[in-house]
């Protein structure tokens, strides 16, 4: 298998899915976290998104090995994304492809969206990253976080 695809996150990826939240490159971009996530509190969570019929977590998976994720939150204004990759799989388009794959994923499943994603202000490589793929940063007044949306 030389292809990239994305799978769904099951209950069984939570160890996997904790560590990459807790990863100090994952932690510095959070809007939300301050810092590390108990696992209890992490499982509570999972168990939570995979519950909820408007949230999609996926694995990015490349040649057999997990490298990353992509979760997609509706919420009342957007379709709200979140992705991570693994430090070693950054830099070969996996990010792009694993976000576009979960993009068309979600779009089928729950028809035309628009996307968002929020990123802080520092954080270059995730500006470029949705720039890149069809996002456009629009104004906002939310501080350090830029706003980017992208239409289904």
């Amino acid at each position: 298998m030389n292809d990239l695809m994305i799978r769904p996150a099951v209950i069984e990826d939570a160890a996997l899915l904790l560590s990459w939240v807790n990863s100090a490159d994952s932690l510095r971009w959070k809007q939300n976290t301050a810092g590390p996530v108990s696992p209890m509190e992490h499982d509570n969570w999972l168990r939570s998104r995979l519950a909820d019929p408007a949230t999609k977590i996926w694995i990015i998976v490349r040649n057999g090995v997990d490298i990353g994720q992509v979760r997609l939150e509706k919420k009342a204004d957007f379709v709200y994304t979140d992705i991570y990759l693994s430090p070693a799989a950054r830099g070969n388009n996996n990010a792009s492809a694993g976000l576009n794959i979960a993009l068309e994923a979600y779009s089928v499943i729950d028809g035309g969206q628009q996307f968002c994603a929020l990123v802080h202000v520092d954080n270059e490589s995730s500006q470029k990253l949705f720039s890149r793929n069809g996002f456009t940063q629009i104004e906002n007044d939310d501080g350090d976080w830029l706003k980017f949306i992208r239409h289904a």
